[in-house]
């Protein structure tokens, strides 16, 4: 990815790219490494600012899971004691 970038910006040039000019740039630099996963989430990060909290919400409240706060507590403390036990 470095070398692409150097071979296309240069290392004195400074310019300013717009978020598909970017996308554009991580996709033909990871096409070659094959890391189609990492090119996925890059693109929905810069993407995030074209979509609406509706659309990124889950769709039917069946899928969302909730825990209290006293579990998460009880786990945080259980969790912590064990650690300390182990040293």
């Amino acid at each position: 990815m470095q070398q692409l970038l150097d071979k296309t910006v240069g290392h004195s040039e400074t310019s300013t790219y717009s978020k598909p000019q970017l996308k554009r740039f991580m996709s033909l630099g990871f096409e070659q490494e094959g890391s189609q996963a990492e090119v996925k989430i890059i693109e929905s990060v810069l993407e995030l600012g074209e979509k609406s909290v509706s659309v990124i919400m889950v769709s039917s409240m069946k899928l969302v899971l909730s825990l209290s706060l006293s579990f998460c507590f009880r786990f945080a403390s259980s969790f912590f004691k064990k650690k300390k036990d182990d040293c």
